[in-house]
């Protein structure tokens, strides 16, 4: 596994659940503090999503 992915976590809750991440929380902090319609922000946001569908961190949602 690469850095801040913990091997064996899983959902627990029926709502969006975040497995914590650590590369996650740091691009989607740097999104949240990057100045809204600049292209640096689409570039984290990019970022944050290549990063989310590459290891399969991030809000899910759960089916009964």
């Amino acid at each position: 596994m690469s850095k801040g992915h913990k091997p064996g976590r899983k959902v627990t809750n029926h709502h969006t659940v975040a497995t914590p991440c650590e590369i996650r929380e740091q691009l989607k902090l740097a999104y949240e503090n990057s100045e809204p319609d600049s292209a640096k922000r689409l570039s984290i946001f990019k970022s944050l999503h290549a990063h989310e569908q590459k290891h399969g961190c991030g809000a899910k949602w759960i089916s009964k």
